[in-house]
């Protein structure tokens, strides 16, 4: 704080990521860890690599922010915040069964810098409140690209810059009902893992653009307190028109790629409500969301699939979660705490709706999970002591990613928690 009106946050972060990929094997294995074989009972023998290459990858990302966030008050109903917010990834690796030209070697930098001044506003009674920003979004990507035919290599340099701005406005009716309404115009910069890929499945695409998006909400609050009870209900209805959207596309049956959608549209709601009663014991919260998420590109390499879901995506999912505390059980400041939880997620498909033909096309299946556990939480000599037991996926149903890949089955945990 530099005196009453002026507060400054400062943030900063490095991390590093290491993948190591290695595959020498002689032969291709089953998911049980058999050997294949061929229809004379041989065992299938391919060249080193079982996936078609023999390779031994490192790959390295280094990866630094900050955020600097600056508010202003300037009077009881006026405010301004700045906020400054730089990213910057360093990637390189090594192929150790390169040839003249290792793609993973050629160093890869990208700096992303984002910054915003909003102007917050409230009324003298506190019913009206309009917050409305603005951000400058600037990205730099400099690195190296293999040439066909082991030709070398070709440098790619090249800065992108956008403006986003954006009003949101919220209304008090009364102290149950209140309304908010926002519009965006928002940009999406390119995560290093979407512009340099994965080294090993996720492609690289170096022509990756920004995704931009005008942004739509309108939002409905109601909340109520009783004498034993509480409870809130929020409606939430929303509209995206979007350009050059970012979309995890297969590329072979092995890797995949981002690209852009040249266009797609989103729009549906959201409802969510929680309850709280039996003197505070007792709380449930439920929410879902539904939404109609296309492909509406009328030109470009996706225009064949106008009017397709979105592949990868869920357009029908709904969460609920329930807990019971008991305060004081057994000492003064210990509680235990009974909990559920829910996920329900509807069928959707991993490509193209229109593509290929529909009976035989791979789709994740609607799933349906549900998590049971209990926490025990003690204060001892001012330190906090967590311990929480968990079922999840209590009933072993068959549960999948947003790629198709299979997730573990009924499954136990056990965690320690100590606070100081």
């Amino acid at each position: 704080e530099f005196g009453e009106k002026i507060d400054v946050e400062l943030l900063g972060g490095f991390n590093n990521t290491e993948r190591i990929f290695l595959d020498t094997s002689r032969f291709v294995y089953n998911w049980f860890g058999e050997r294949i074989r061929e229809a004379d009972g041989e065992v299938f023998i391919t060249q080193p690599g079982e996936i078609g290459r023999v390779s031994h990858q490192f790959t390295w990302d280094d990866n630094y922010f900050a955020r600097l966030n600056t508010s202003y008050s300037i009077s009881e109903n006026h405010s301004l915040k700045l906020t400054l917010a730089p990213s910057y990834t360093f990637r390189t690796g090594d192929e150790k069964f390169a040839g003249t030209f290792d793609p993973l070697a050629t160093d890869g930098k990208l700096l992303t810098v984002v910054n915003g001044l909003e102007y917050i506003y409230n009324s003298s009674n506190r019913k009206l409140q309009n917050i409305l920003f603005g951000k400058r979004y600037d990205q730099h990507l400099k690195t190296k690209r293999a040439l066909p035919n082991d030709a070398g290599f070709a440098t790619t340099d090249r800065s992108v810059k956008y403006y986003g701005y954006s009003n949101g406005l919220r209304y008090e009716f009364s102290q149950k009902f209140s309304s908010k309404f926002t519009y965006e115009y928002a940009v999406r910069m390119p995560r290093q893992d979407e512009v340099f890929g994965d080294g090993q499945f996720i492609l690289k695409n170096l022509e990756l653009q920004p995704e931009r998006s005008h942004n739509v909400n309108l939002e409905f609050e109601y909340a109520s307190s009783k004498d034993h009870f509480d409870w809130q209900i929020t409606s939430n209805f929303f509209l995206r028109q979007i350009s050059d959207l970012i979309l995890l596309i297969a590329a072979t049956d092995r890797t995949s790629i981002y690209q852009n959608v040249f266009e797609a549209n989103s729009l549906g709601f959201e409802l969510s409500g929680q309850w709280t009663g039996l003197q505070n014991r007792l709380t449930i919260d439920l929410n879902t969301t539904y939404q109609r998420f296309y492909n509406n590109s009328r030109e470009g390499e996706f225009e064949p699939f106008y009017g397709d879901r979105i592949p990868n995506t869920p357009y029908f999912f709904a969460n609920g979660s329930a807990n019971y505390a008991l305060p004081s059980l057994i000492e003064e400041n210990d509680k235990l705490s009974f909990f559920w939880s829910g996920r329900f997620v509807h069928q959707f498909f991993l490509s193209w709706e229109s593509s290929g033909i529909r009976t035989f096309k791979l789709e994740i299946p609607r799933q349906l999970v549900n998590n049971i556990g209990a926490t025990y939480e003690l204060l001892l000599k001012k330190f906090r002591h967590t311990l929480t037991a968990e079922i999840q996926n209590i009933t072993n149903a068959k549960v999948f990613d947003c790629l198709g890949v299979q997730r573990p089955g009924r499954t136990f945990y056990l965690k320690l928690t100590t606070q100081f």
